[in-house]
């Protein structure tokens, strides 16, 4: 497993399930810290450890919304594995003008990186276009991803 928990200008956590433990280890020595959750385990968190990130974004359910609510045409059948909530695992690390998006099965979680077996891939680039800014876009113009 990559060690996530050094010192890095940003860090963007992407992950379904989270502990507190987990969380505040990804966010020490960090400059700006962003997460991307579920309701479910966002309400699990305490609030001192969610304000210790610059924003808290939920995964919105709008996809699942729209699927269900499709017409479909005779004799179509709907997928049996619509997409329901958020699964993906991803972290976005920035030293300086370099980002690193870690992604696989680990969750934010002491479990993830402490006693379970999970893989992460490690793909590198400029923080411009890999980094939080590429993911969320800049504030006068939002990415999709963001909003």
């Amino acid at each position: 497993m990559p060690d996530l928990d050094g010192p890095a200008n940003a860090i963007t956590i992407i992950s379904p399930f989270l502990s507190a433990t987990r969380l505040n280890q990804l966010v020490e020595k960090k400059d700006q810290a962003w997460l991307v959750s579920r309701p479910d385990s966002l309400d699990a968190i305490a609030q001192d450890v969610l304000d210790r990130f610059d924003a808290v974004y939920v995964m919105d359910q709008v996809l699942e919304t729209e699927m269900q609510g499709e017409e479909l045409e005779d004799g179509e059948e709907k997928p049996r594995d619509m997409l329901s909530g958020l699964h993906a695992k991803c972290y976005i690390v920035e030293q300086g003008h370099h980002a690193t998006i870690y992604s696989g099965s680990a969750n934010a979680s002491s479990a993830a990186f402490g006693r379970n077996v999970e893989m992460l891939v490690a793909l590198k680039g400029g923080k411009w276009n890999f980094g939080s800014y590429g993911l969320f876009g800049p504030p006068d113009k939002p990415s999709d991803f963001h909003n």
